[in-house]
């Protein structure tokens, strides 16, 4: 699919979508490591950071849910990573593939795990792991969690983190949705 938006560069912006773009630029997403350019030679953003400031009131709320549940979340960062890369896999966002395979090598994810979580094997795993991307599975699937799915999430979660857990596969799911629909790769 060909791009259909461009980010806009910060000084094309108004107000508003000024102070969205260096919340994002200037919070912990740019302070803390870089696994891949976020703000472009030409001062607009890569991924689904610049379709944020379409929509500045959105796309504050947007990456304020993102920016908790990387950095706020009780998920430890091998499971949010593996979690996070099975919603790019099944969802096809090549950019959040790309973006979040650097940081779950750091998270202590494998190569071999990595390319696993794509080929639909996810025998690779502990179980903690592995009952995390059955559920994305039967949420892209069923659009629901059956009760045994649930019950091994529970065996292995305490509620809060189950909430995390569907939380973290639907924020990820919706921004593969825009970047599919925009052709953000």
């Amino acid at each position: 699919m060909t791009q259909r938006f461009i980010s806009p560069r910060r000084d094309d912006l108004g107000d508003d979508g000024k102070e969205l773009y260096d919340t994002i630029t200037k919070g912990p997403r740019g302070t803390s490591r870089q696994y891949f350019q976020l703000v472009l030679d030409d001062s607009s953003l890569a991924g689904p950071f610049g379709a944020m400031l379409l929509s500045p009131k959105i796309g504050s709320g947007l990456q304020q849910v993102g920016a908790a549940l990387r950095f706020g979340g009780k998920l430890s960062p091998r499971q949010r990573e593996a979690t996070i890369l099975r919603v790019a896999a099944r969802s096809g966002a090549k950019f959040e593939a790309m973006a979040h395979g650097k940081i779950a090598l750091d998270c202590g994810l494998s190569e071999e795990e990595i390319d696993s979580i794509a080929l639909d094997r996810i025998d690779l795993f502990e179980e903690e792991v592995a009952v995390l991307l059955r559920a994305v599975d039967q949420l892209f699937d069923d659009g629901v969690i059956d009760g045994e799915c649930f019950a091994e999430l529970r065996n292995h979660y305490d509620q809060s983190i189950v909430f995390e857990a569907i939380v973290l596969i639907g924020y990820y799911r919706l921004l593969a949705d825009v970047m599919n629909t925009f052709g953000i790769e």
